[in-house]
């Protein structure tokens, strides 16, 4: 798999954190990670 320093993940998990989300993680061994992101929807 690829190899990093996260700054990625960072960078998301404060975006996320600022729109009042959430990120969940499931990890598969010798498969890898996925990763949900769930964002509210505001209403007119």
């Amino acid at each position: 798999g690829e190899v990093g320093y996260g700054f990625g993940l960072s960078l998301v998990k404060h975006l996320v954190d600022k729109m009042e989300g959430k990120i969940e993680v499931t990890s598969d061994e010798g498969k890898g990670c996925k990763f949900d992101i769930t964002l509210p929807v505001k209403r007119k």
